[in-house]
């Protein structure tokens, strides 16, 4: 038997089944259609990110504000802001939709997206000058 990734259905991860046929994420058959019946879909836009240093460290001067951020970066504490202007589909707008963030990765700089699929492949189409 060969290994075999396929999308889920259900979470819309790239995933390996398990031997049952089950999503290893979200645990659903990947065998069988979503309850939205397969009309959504991920798509993936590029975003800009942006680190900024959100602690508020009160007193200790220049010293102590300069401590306080070194540990925090060497904590992981900066908190990085994601600048992204998203555009929504028109029945997604008519119906008041929340933009569904499936996963963004700081290192490609790419926010991917649950949208409906003629969204995607108008993402996708070739822009005319």
């Amino acid at each position: 038997m060969s290994a075999l990734i396929v999308k889920c259905p259900h979470c819309y991860g790239d995933v390996l089944p398990m031997a049952d046929g089950r999503c290893p994420s979200c645990l659903a058959d990947t065998r069988t259609s979503s309850a939205e019946g397969g009309r959504f879909t991920k798509a993936s836009l590029p975003h800009q990110v942006q680190g900024r240093y959100t602690t508020n460290p009160q007193g200790g001067g220049g010293m102590g504000l300069l401590l306080t951020w070194l540990f925090d970066y060497a904590s992981g504490k900066m908190h990085q802001e994601v600048v992204l202007e998203v555009p929504q589909c028109e029945e997604c707008h008519q119906r008041g939709r929340d933009l569904r963030v499936k996963h963004v990765d700081f290192d490609r700089r790419m926010v991917t997206f649950i949208v409906h699929r003629s969204f995607r492949r108008a993402l996708e189409a070739p822009k005319l000058s």
